[in-house]
C-alpha cells in the first residue's frame, strides 16, 4: 500500500474550521436545545474555571486534528481530488465512525434523540467541509 502523502495546513485548517462550526453550531444555531437536551445550564458552563476552558479547547483542538489527520489518510486512499470525492468520504467516515458511535453512546446514556440530531448534524457538516478541504487543497506534487 502506497504511503499517503497528508498536506498538514489543510488538516490543520479544518480543525479550525471545525472550531467555528461548533460556536455557530452549539453558540448561536441550538445553544438552547442541546443545553436542554443534555442537562448542561448556562450557570454551570459559566462556573468552569479558565484551566477547564483552556483544557476543553485544547482537547478539542488536538481530537480534531487526528480527526482530520485520519481523514486524509481516507482521502488518500479514495484518491479524492474533487470537492464531491471529498464530501463523499466525509460522509461515508460520518456515517461509519461517528454517527454510529454517537448514536450508541446516546442511546445507552439515555439521552433525547434530538441530542443524536444535534451532535451528529455538527459532525456531518464538520466532516463534509472537512472532506471537500482535504480533497481540494493538496500538495501539487500529490495531485493526480
Amino acid at each position: 500500500m502506497e504511503q499517503p502523502k497528508i498536506h498538514y495546513p489543510a488538516v490543520l485548517v479544518a480543525a479550525l474550521i471545525q472550531f467555528f462550526v461548533g460556536w455557530l453550531w452549539y453558540g448561536m444555531m441550538f445553544q438552547q436545545m442541546w443545553m436542554e437536551a443534555t442537562g448542561v445550564t448556562m450557570e454551570m458552563a459559566q462556573g468552569m474555571s479558565g484551566g477547564q476552558v483552556a483544557m476543553t479547547y485544547i482537547g478539542s483542538f488536538i481530537a480534531f486534528f487526528i480527526v482530520y489527520y485520519v481523514m486524509a489518510h481516507f482521502v488518500s486512499y479514495t484518491k479524492a481530488t474533487t470537492p464531491k470525492q471529498g464530501a463523499q468520504t466525509g460522509f461515508w467516515s460520518w456515517l461509519g465512525f461517528v454517527a454510529t458511535t454517537i448514536f450508541v453512546n446516546q442511546i445507552y446514556t439515555m439521552k433525547p434523540f434530538s441530542l443524536w440530531l444535534i451532535d451528529g448534524g455538527y459532525w456531518l457538516v464538520s466532516m463534509l467541509i472537512g472532506g471537500v478541504l482535504l480533497a481540494s487543497w493538496r500538495k501539487k506534487e500529490t495531485q493526480q
